[in-house]
């Protein structure tokens, strides 16, 4: 999804984004989210803090994904 969302491609994110609402709303775990400052550490989420993330991720990417073409996402 994100890999898709990144190339502009907005239908096929979110596809990716429906599935998986669909998978964490069947309680399937949220994939692994990791989160670098800027002296280049990284954290790895929780999975709380990974499944807020991925949820908000998703919603942004079906609204893009529903939206009529605009220049601004081509």
């Amino acid at each position: 999804m994100m890999l898709a969302m990144e190339e502009d491609s907005h239908k096929e994110a979110c596809e990716h984004a429906t599935n998986l609402k669909s998978w964490i709303a069947r309680g399937g775990f949220p994939p692994l989210v990791r989160v670098t400052a800027d002296d280049e550490r990284y954290f790895l989420a929780t999975d709380e803090l990974a499944k807020v993330f991925c949820l908000a991720a998703c919603d942004i990417a079906i609204t893009r994904g529903n939206e009529p073409s605009s220049p601004e996402l081509q």
